[in-house]
């Protein structure tokens, strides 16, 4: 192939699309009649778009037209979203969590038919081997009422039109507790029930909250063995069998003795050596304070040390001291405990005078010096 073949064919294409470009853009424009020709599949006129000041414009959209199958025309308006719609503005901080609203009260159950009054009585004492007697008052007391501690149906007779009377055994108050105490008519429960009452069953008196065992007291041999019970002010020396206070000795040992009380039968305690609560100004193991007289010493003599003297036959430490005329004393001769005095003979006055004699002067202490003749 030639160049000149080349050029023609070229050519040809060149004309070929050129004269496709134009039928399109004919064939595609208004019709005489004024109608707008249709569009070919998957075309959208540029007239369709939306244009101008961009202001909304409210238009209502074709239906899209679907010819065998193929999207022939479909509105721009059908293709956009549609705007979401407006929220309004918070009235409030959203952040901020108001308080939940009070609780609704409840309201309280209907009162129960029988209404229990009092408990007679109200306490009793644990340990004990006796039986008490209890009694309840309400109103109404229907027919077969029964009795109910801590949920334990226990018989009961009916005392009075009001009153119901029960008995507790040993066992029903052995430990301490409070125990709930109701009145049921057994298999109308839902129907015949009662408010509670407690009844107290305490524990009983115990003798170490007041006395102590400070020690034993026995005769010569160990016989007739005697407890001392001290509590805050006096103590006393009880023997087996003896009574202080409710209590009463049962048996006494060097380490402990075991007491009962005489009002709770079949209660017994144990009080240690040194139990019990503290003597005032001692400790747990001090002994008692009252009943042994303080111990009296002599006060102690000044002690005076022995006279010292120095080689001249004076004191020591003293200053040396002139000898007095009229003194005759021999050598090495040491002074008295007392000084002598110098009397006077012709002024001295008899021995049972009482009196002394104005002449009397105490002499210096002695001196080995002679005195001048």
């Amino acid at each position: 192939m030639n160049q000149a073949q080349k050029t023609v064919i070229v050519g040809a294409l060149f004309v070929g699309s050129l004269a496709a470009l134009l039928y399109v853009w004919l064939w595609t424009g208004e019709t005489p009649s004024g109608r707008v020709a249709p569009l070919r599949p998957g075309l959208i006129r540029a007239t369709d778009l939306e244009q101008g000041d961009g202001a909304k414009r409210e238009t209502t959209a074709p239906p899209p037209a679907v010819t065998n199958g193929i999207l022939v025309r479909m509105a721009r308006a059908t293709l956009d979203s549609p705007p979401p719609p407006a929220v309004p503005d918070a009235p409030r901080n959203i952040f901020e969590y108001p308080p939940p609203p009070p609780p609704k009260p409840v309201p309280p159950p209907p009162p129960p038919p029988i209404t229990l009054q009092s408990l007679s009585p109200q306490r009793v004492y644990a340990r004990s081997t006796l039986s008490y007697e209890l009694l309840v008052q309400g109103q109404p007391l229907p027919e077969g009422a029964r009795l109910v501690l801590d949920g334990q149906l226990i018989a009961a007779e009916r005392a009075a039109e009001n009153q119901l009377r029960a008995r507790l055994t040993p066992d029903m108050t052995a430990q301490a507790r409070s125990v709930t105490v109701r009145v049921i008519v057994p298999g109308q429960e839902a129907k015949w029930h009662s408010n509670d009452l407690t009844l107290m069953v305490e524990a009983p008196p115990n003798p170490n909250d007041q006395y102590r065992y400070i020690g034993l007291v026995t005769d010569a041999g160990g016989q007739n063995p005697r407890a001392v019970i001290a509590t805050d002010t006096e103590y006393q020396t009880v023997r087996p069998s003896e009574p202080f206070g409710r209590f009463r000795v049962k048996t006494v040992t060097r380490d402990q003795v075991v007491v009962e009380d005489t009002q709770l039968p079949g209660v017994s305690h144990t009080l240690l050596l040194s139990s019990g609560p503290p003597m005032a100004g001692g400790g747990m193991n001090s002994p008692p304070a009252i009943g042994y007289p303080a111990p009296v010493y002599p006060a102690p003599q000044t002690y005076q040390p022995p006279a010292q003297y120095n080689p001249q036959g004076q004191p020591a430490g003293q200053p040396e001291m002139k000898p007095q005329p009229g003194i005759n004393l021999q050598p090495g001769m040491k002074p008295q405990s007392a000084l002598p005095l110098m009397i006077d003979p012709g002024n001295a006055l008899p021995a049972n005078s009482g009196q002394t004699s104005a002449r009397q002067i105490p002499a210096r202490p002695f001196s080995r010096v002679r005195a001048p003749q």
